[in-house]
């Protein structure tokens, strides 16, 4: 083979694995859903529940009432942070997404970690006083 050829086939090989180094990347980076809702753990008083809507809107409840609610904004340029901010435009906390877990930062002054345990947006019925 002259040396033209061999230059060739170099670089198609060296193409053809980074092409295949690139694909292999790609499609096994797993992509976690970011709603659905979270909860601290076995239901108590002291239980928070976040359930983050696929129009960007979020509720914060415990067993007693709603805590807050409002909508979702990704941070700048990281997909996986998100501010809370009400519906009169106050920062609640931040949500930062870890697989299927969140943390909750700063609502209440903590910091929570919180397990996914539904894909689907799960509301309490609170009793209205009736």
């Amino acid at each position: 083979m002259t040396r033209k050829v061999k230059n060739i086939v170099k670089f198609t090989a060296f193409l053809l694995v980074g092409i295949a180094f690139f694909l292999l990347g790609h499609f096994t980076t797993i992509h976690h859903s970011l709603t659905g809702t979270y909860g601290s753990g076995t239901p108590d008083a002291r239980s928070i529940y976040v359930v983050l809507d696929a129009d960007d809107r979020f509720t914060i409840y415990d067993q007693n009432a709603v805590r807050a609610s409002g909508h979702c904004e990704a941070v700048a340029q990281d997909e996986d942070v998100y501010a809370l901010v009400d519906d009169a435009g106050g920062k609640v906390g931040y949500v930062v997404q870890e697989g299927e877990q969140i943390f909750l930062l700063g609502f209440d002054d903590t910091e929570q970690l919180l397990e996914k345990i539904s894909d689907d947006a799960l509301y309490k019925k609170f009793d209205a006083g009736i």
